[in-house]
């Protein structure tokens, strides 16, 4: 056993030092050496380590038993040359391959028909494809280096695969027929293009530039695209008969023709909060000559375009709204039918750097539609959304009811904020116009309003925050004036015999007085009155008004101390509103 060890230590360190053309190549498991890869891999045995030493190895390698994992001693050292270019270099057909730090050429340079194998750290140059998948699933492709190849990594029949964080300098990633649910991410591709040809793919943070397509999306559907990069190429992103796709957080910048073109045959499909800037062409592009419905461009940043949107030809009920129109030369034109370029209140429209309408009301909305070719925005923002900070979130939520008495409303922003130039017209009123008097305080992101004295009981309040009562440090503020109301929980204000009472009256009937009217509520039949020792007493209850009268059954008994019990959602008003917490009080009888 030592001297096989010894022989390995020695044969590893004779691969660091290693600089000959041929190199030795290692079965970690048994110890034993091979002249060619080949020749070890023929040899091995399932879960078998190969250690590959610096060289060139001419031969095309099949991989044909399981979980084995073949890789360079020293990553960029051991290059495998195709001895028959007719033939893949390296040809997988195993599973639970790993194929590890190899430079390797030839006309393909790996051709994968498997599952769950790890291709990665590879230097890979062919005149044809890099790396090849046939009919193969849930494989890892991982930190890989395609160069000068036709086809980069092309997919056929291949679905649930991972290809991540690859550098591509031609050949592009092409997602081929009968390729789903496959996961492209963090890629660098120069020259390159993403091709998709089949559904359900998802694409993130790839970064792309190219000359040609930077992503083009054929017959295929429920694709996503998810916070790449796509400049200096042609057109950013296509979609050509392809439906139900979501282009969200790209930036799509400094490319000749159009950011985004959405062709024929292409149905709802969704592009959302993308940046697309300084584009030659147009920023987005819906035109076919086919019916093309139903898209949805929304809360994008379109800028400095030489046309921000154009919609051509037989292209219907596209919706577009709180997207930003800043310094393109034409900002938008209409030549398709039954397009939409607002939703109704509070949503409305979008922003137009060109817009010189007014808010009178302060709703954040133009008082008039802003036009051009072939459209109308009835609702055009009156501030830049990317100017402006949002509210996340309000509590107690808008239309809350049975708020506790001292509860304080956070209201959660964007951004950390500051007090604006009308901090102090901040307000809490009362359905009826009553100024509640409160106390503010920033914090971090949030606004904390404090009610002096607390909330009355059973009352309708609203809060109002101006557009410019709060702003960020470099000065962004709402778009408009925010609203929202809540209802304070009723409560008791009195009970007959008040707490603590004694020498209370054996047929003494219990009255307890509400700040609302009330009717019975879902917990009614769990009222109790009970002695100190917990011994239930049977009672009548009804119900008049504001008040709620409690009577025993028979008599209380003499010189007992008795908890009357209403559970917090015994009574309620009308509209549902309740009590904030369970009410109790004590008597004792004479």
């Amino acid at each position: 056993m030592f001297r096989r060890t010894y022989i390995v230590g020695v044969f590893i360190l004779t691969l660091l030092i290693s600089g000959t053309s041929s190199g030795a190549v290692l079965n970690n498991r048994t110890g034993q050496i091979y002249d060619t890869i080949q020749g070890a891999l023929d040899d091995c045995s399932p879960s078998d380590i190969i250690i590959v030493g610096d060289g060139i190895y001419t031969e095309n390698i099949q991989i044909n038993r399981e979980n084995v994992t073949l890789m360079a001693n020293r990553t960029g050292k051991a290059t495998i040359n195709a001895q028959n270019t007719d033939r893949p270099t390296v040809n997988i057909t195993a599973r639970k391959v790993v194929l590890n730090g190899f430079v390797i050429t030839g006309n393909t340079g790996i051709f994968l028909k498997s599952t769950e194998c790890r291709i990665t750290d590879n230097r890979i140059t062919a005149l044809e494809t890099g790396i090849q998948l046939f009919e193969s699933s849930d494989n890892f492709i991982s930190s890989n280096q395609i160069i000068n190849c036709t086809l980069g990594i092309h997919f056929y029949n291949s679905s649930y695969n991972t290809i991540s964080s690859n550098t591509l300098n031609s050949g592009g990633i092409t997602l081929g027929s009968l390729s789903f649910n496959n996961t492209v991410s963090d890629n660098n591709l120069t020259n390159s293009s993403i091709l998709i040809f089949s559904s359900f793919n998802t694409l993130l943070r790839n970064r792309i530039v190219t000359m040609g397509e930077g992503i083009y999306i054929h017959y295929a559907d429920g694709n996503k695209l998810l916070n790449n990069t796509i400049t200096f190429s042609g057109n950013g992103i296509t979609l050509d008969a392809s439906s139900y796709n979501l282009i969200s957080g790209n930036t799509i910048a400094n490319n000749t023709e159009r950011g985004i073109l959405i062709g024929k045959l292409s149905n709802n499909n969704k592009v959302s909060n993308n940046t697309i800037m300084n584009n030659r062409g147009r920023g987005i592009e819906l035109s076919s000559f086919y019916p093309t419905s139903s898209n949805e461009i929304s809360y994008n940043n379109i800028i400095n375009n030489k046309v921000g949107l154009y919609i051509y030809g037989s292209v219907n009920n596209t919706v577009v709204y709180g997207n930003i129109f800043a310094a393109n030369e034409i900002s938008a034109e209409n030549h398709g039918t039954d397009n939409i370029f607002n939703m109704p209140k509070p949503v409305g429209g979008n922003y137009w750097s060109d817009y010189n309408g007014v808010d009178s009301d302060r709703d954040g909305f133009g008082d008039t539609p802003y036009t051009f070719t072939g459209g109308t925005d009835n609702l055009p923002l009156i501030r830049n959304p990317a100017r402006s900070i949002r509210i996340i979130s309000i509590d107690p939520v808008k239309g809350a009811i049975s708020v506790p008495r001292y509860r304080n409303i956070t209201i959660t922003f964007s951004s950390n904020i500051t007090p604006g130039s009308a901090y102090s017209s901040i307000t809490v009123k009362t359905s009826t116009g009553v100024l509640k008097y409160i106390n503010k305080v920033v914090r971090g992101d949030k606004l904390i309003i404090v009610p002096m004295g607390g909330w009355s009981p059973g009352v309708i309040y609203r809060v109002t925050i101006p557009m410019d009562a709060i702003k960020t440090i470099d000065g962004a503020t709402l778009s408009s004036d925010f609203s929202s109301s809540f209802t304070s929980a009723i409560a008791v204000t009195y009970i007959d015999p008040k707490y603590g009472a004694t020498r209370v009256s054996r047929t003494k009937i219990i009255v307890i007085t509400f700040s609302n009217g009330i009717i019975a509520g879902p917990a009614y039949s769990k009222i109790t009155v009970k002695t100190s020792t917990g011994r239930l007493k049977s009672i009548s209850k009804r119900i008049i008004g504001n008040r709620l009268y409690i009577k025993p059954v028979g008599s209380w008994r003499a010189r007992t101390k008795y908890i009357v019990t209403v559970p917090r959602t015994a009574v309620k008003t009308s509209t549902g509103n309740m009590m904030a917490a369970d009410f109790r009080s004590v008597f004792t009888t004479v």
